[in-house]
């Protein structure tokens, strides 16, 4: 899969989540998007802490783990250091 300058793909576990980070100086976004008809899990580094946007009413409290809905997209907001 090919990225455009800026976006830096994001390894997850399940095959059928896509997921990458935008990264400008030291801020970053991560999207992730579960293209299944059912839930799947996927790790979420400590610094993305806000959720910026998604398609579900749903909190994510920063860091651990997550587990998208069917057909869940969400971006996450993080600042600083490595993630």
């Amino acid at each position: 899969m090919r990225f455009l300058p800026g976006h830096l793909p994001y390894e997850v576990e399940e095959a059928c989540v896509i997921a990458y980070q935008r990264i400008l100086a030291s801020e970053r976004l991560l999207a992730l998007h579960n293209f299944r008809n059912r839930e799947s899990e996927v790790r979420i580094p400590e610094g993305y802490y806000r959720k910026v946007i998604g398609n579900y009413d749903r909190s994510h409290d920063g860091g651990g783990r997550y587990r998208l809905q069917s057909y869940e997209c969400i971006v996450l907001y993080g600042i600083g250091g490595d993630f």
